[in-house]
């Protein structure tokens, strides 16, 4: 990723819909987003998902997803520029509301909703300010 700065990464095993309509919000636009996907994905279809300039992609062989996964997360914390992270399954979110505690990062999962997308802290509605506030407020430490 050749920018610098605050980002957010999505760590996507089930489905990208959801989390690449949230990317693309007039609100994400002064913030980065790492995509980071489970499998392989075709060019042609790398070339659909990522055609904005702060969208990143990294597919990864499935064998190697979470080993990866980790990596990344602890790198971007360590750096501090991890602002958040987004999850496409309740699975996932479990596996990693403890390193979002330790991080003070938020943690959420993007699900495809009545108007688009929904976020969702487990089995709560996470309405999308209170995100956003919570985003903010990462990056104000």
């Amino acid at each position: 990723m050749a920018e610098r700065g605050p980002l957010i990464c999505s760590l996507v095993e089930r489905g990208w819909r959801a989390v690449r309509e949230y990317s693309l919000g007039p609100q994400q636009q002064d913030m980065l987003f790492l995509h980071v996907i489970k499998g392989r994905l075709s060019r042609p279809l790398r070339a659909l998902i990522a055609p904005r300039a702060n969208t990143r992609l990294a597919s990864l062989p499935r064998q190697v997803f979470w080993l990866a996964a980790w990596c990344v997360l602890a790198g971007l914390a360590v750096s501090g520029r991890l602002r958040g992270i987004l999850v496409d399954n309740e699975k996932s979110w479990r596996r990693l509301a403890r390193f979002s505690r330790i991080a003070r990062v938020p943690l959420s999962i993007v699900r495809s909703g009545t108007s688009r997308y929904e976020l969702w802290a487990g089995t709560t509605l996470w309405p999308e300010e209170a995100w956003q506030a919570a985003v903010r407020q990462c990056a104000s430490r």
